[in-house]
């Protein structure tokens, strides 16, 4: 059963900045394909109700529980220093925050897919907000048991194709290929 609560969150990185009011006109007619109903909030938020995941690629997910697939706002520029971006061709200028309305499994898939497809669309990496297989910041755990969930999520990720990158804020960074994986994993999920 699916909680009703907020869900998952993560975030595209974009390389040319983009007008929110923008993205969200040339995503709404995309979205409505396979949402309904498709809405813009009076904050600017695009949101959506997943009625056929399957259009998204995924697999056949009872939607019925999920909350809506929520464009933030809040779409901001990565205010971290240059060094963080250290190891990629370009510097991310602005991130599109992605939410969904729910906690559960079916949520959890619902984003994945969509951020595949969005990713692909926009030909740029995901921002998972955490590292992989845990589902909380590490932070609010004693020292002992982080280094140890570290590592466990260094094994997790060594062992998936695709590219995917550790920032020093323990957040993971992924292309296209390696998501596609991960959502195919029996430990796949996002981050709360």
């Amino acid at each position: 059963m699916e909680e009703d609560v907020a869900g998952p969150a993560a975030s595209l990185w974009l390389f040319e900045k983009r007008d929110h009011d923008d993205v969200v006109r040339e995503l709404r007619p995309w979205m409505e394909t396979f949402c309904h109903p498709v809405q813009v909030e009076r904050d600017g938020a695009l949101c959506g109700w997943v009625q056929d995941g399957c259009a998204l690629g995924a697999p056949e997910i009872d939607t019925s529980r999920c909350g809506p697939l929520t464009l933030c706002r809040e779409n901001h520029v990565p205010e971290e220093p240059d060094e963080l971006f250290a190891d990629f061709e370009r510097r991310p200028v602005q991130e599109l925050v992605w939410t969904a309305g729910t906690r559960g499994r079916s949520s959890h898939l619902l984003l994945g897919y969509l951020m595949l497809a969005l990713s692909r669309r926009f030909d740029t990496l995901i921002d998972f907000g955490g590292l992989l297989g845990y589902r909380y910041s590490i932070h609010q755990l004693p020292p002992d048991e982080e280094e140890h969930r570290l590592a466990e999520s260094r094994r997790l990720v060594a062992g998936l194709p695709g590219k995917v990158w550790e920032l020093p804020n323990e957040t993971h960074v992924a292309d296209s290929e390696f998501l596609a994986t991960w959502l195919q994993h029996p430990k796949f999920h996002m981050i709360n």
